[in-house]
């Protein structure tokens, strides 16, 4: 499509204003810290201004990816970051906002009260070309095809760009039907099918990029886990959301979920054959369980509570065992359960005895008395230590297998 050049001056004027609006912000970031009262409060506005910054982009990164403008006749520009003039107004919107949800939702059949949405192609701040759709024209001219959603000419471009390695951001072509995706609310699980190629992890990325901004005050970067299938796949998406502001989630292959393991050892095929034999879940889990209860076959627990010595029968803490055993879930789910409920046990027991002067502290006094006890009574482990004592010798097995 050819560019009016006069159109394309205004648009590139707009940006360069644009521009100086940004670093001044950047600028402004920078010195923030000048302000503070003291040393600490200095060091917490450098670190929230260090990543204001960062979220603002690099100053070689062009301020804007489209415009819409509604039938008023009123236009908002659209960028990764918003830009605010020296009289705190709008300069440019951030795409993730609720303001700029029409530019990504308008279609022919539902053009959200717009009339034109632009699309630009910029190197750097420099506007290269830009492409016009008017959703008026779109839709008479599509008008036999009510359910067909036509793809921009932008989104056509990138379709027909080769393959580079890195994952192109999405944001400029993102269609009505993606959208819906990405700002899907918080609350529930959401899965995302497709075949390959057509675009589930650029906007599983940036739906993690839409809910920091929009649920900021439920969720920070440091409760986002995005995990790979590989390493090579982990490097292909992490430069996606570092360009939409979040620098601080952390992403992960799935073999970095695990402690380390040395890779390349063979095994004796009888040995890989007993490992992968069904009998060994029930000998791991005897084993697992066999650490819990408690030492010796004691009687009794002697414990002192507030000065007092308390004798506790075996009995009940054998009881609640019983209980979180039956109660389903891991062994840590499991044990962390009988944490709970082992104090609460001992005072309704504690309880039936007048003569025990204790209740100053409740349950909360016995679980700090009793936390030393429990760790022995129920240990905690890994399952790497647990499988080097397990299999660190022949007798550690033979009380388990049967």
């Amino acid at each position: 499509m050819t560019v009016d050049p006069v159109e394309l001056k205004r648009e590139q004027d707009y940006f360069d204003a644009a521009w100086e609006h940004r670093e001044r912000m950047r600028l402004n970031l920078g010195s923030a810290a000048d302000a503070a009262a003291n040393s600490g409060a200095a060091a917490r506005i450098r670190r929230d201004a260090k990543a204001r910054q960062e979220r603002l982009g690099k100053p070689d990164d062009a301020v804007a990816f489209a415009r819409m403008d509604d039938e008023s006749g009123e236009s908002l520009y659209l960028g990764y970051h918003a830009i605010f003039d020296d009289e705190s107004n709008i300069v440019v919107v951030n795409w993730q906002a609720p303001a700029a949800a029409r530019y990504h939702k308008a279609t022919h059949a539902d053009p959200r009260g717009l009339y034109l949405k632009r699309d630009f192609s910029c190197k750097g701040n420099m506007i290269q070309s830009f492409t016009d759709t008017i959703l008026a024209e779109l839709s008479a001219e599509i008008a036999e095809l009510e359910s067909w959603e036509r793809p921009s000419d932008t989104l056509l471009a990138e379709l027909e760009r080769n393959r580079t390695g890195s994952m192109q951001d999405i944001v400029r072509t993102i269609q009505a039907a993606q959208f819906d995706l990405i700002q899907t609310p918080l609350e529930g699980v959401m899965v995302v099918q497709g075949g390959p190629g057509t675009g589930k992890t650029a906007i599983a990325l940036h739906r993690v990029s839409w809910l920091l901004f929009n649920y900021r005050d439920q969720l920070t970067a440091e409760k986002v886990l995005i995990i790979g299938p590989n390493p090579t796949f982990t490097r292909y998406t992490r430069m996606v959301l570092p360009t939409l502001g979040d620098t601080s989630v952390e992403q992960l292959d799935v073999h970095q979920l695990h402690p380390p393991v040395r890779r390349g050892r063979t095994e004796p095929t009888e040995v890989v054959r007993l490992k992968g034999d069904p009998r060994m879940v029930g000998l791991v889990e005897r084993a697992l369980y066999a650490r819990v209860g408690l030492p010796d076959n004691q009687k009794h627990l002697r414990v002192v509570i507030n000065r007092q010595r308390i004798t506790l029968p075996a009995e009940a803490v054998t009881a609640t065992i019983a209980r979180c055993r039956s109660s389903g879930g891991t062994y840590s789910e499991r044990r962390q359960l009988f944490r709970q409920l082992l104090p609460e046990a001992m005072f309704d027991l504690l309880a039936e005895d007048g003569s025990n002067d204790f209740r100053r502290g409740g349950v909360s006094g016995i679980r700090q008395v009793l936390d030393p006890l429990m760790d022995r009574i129920w240990p905690s482990t890994t399952a790497a230590a647990f499988l080097r004592e397990l299999y660190g010798g022949s007798s550690n097995l033979s009380g388990v297998c049967g």
